[in-house]
């Protein structure tokens, strides 16, 4: 999870990604925060709905998780988006 996570800030974005399905396929619970993460990728991306998904996995799986905030605020923002 954590490679993924430095891999992203580093501009990493394939490699990211790979590591952190990876961290979400290995981990199960103890690494929903990928679904996050992911969710950033995909939206840089322009994937709204494969963001949307991610951002609604974690918030469901980790409601008072450490990006709960940013993941609503993210989902927010991609929710207008779509409606344009």
């Amino acid at each position: 999870l954590w490679l993924g996570v430095a891999m992203l800030e580093s501009g990493d974005i394939p490699a990211a990604e790979r590591e952190l399905t990876k961290a979400l396929a290995m981990g199960g619970s103890e690494c929903i925060a990928a679904h996050y993460h992911l969710a950033r990728i995909y939206s840089r991306r322009g994937d709204t709905a494969e963001a949307l998904r991610s951002l609604r996995a974690y918030l469901d799986d980790a409601p008072k998780g450490e990006y709960v905030s940013d993941a609503r605020e993210l989902e927010k923002k991609l929710q207008q988006q779509s409606k344009r």
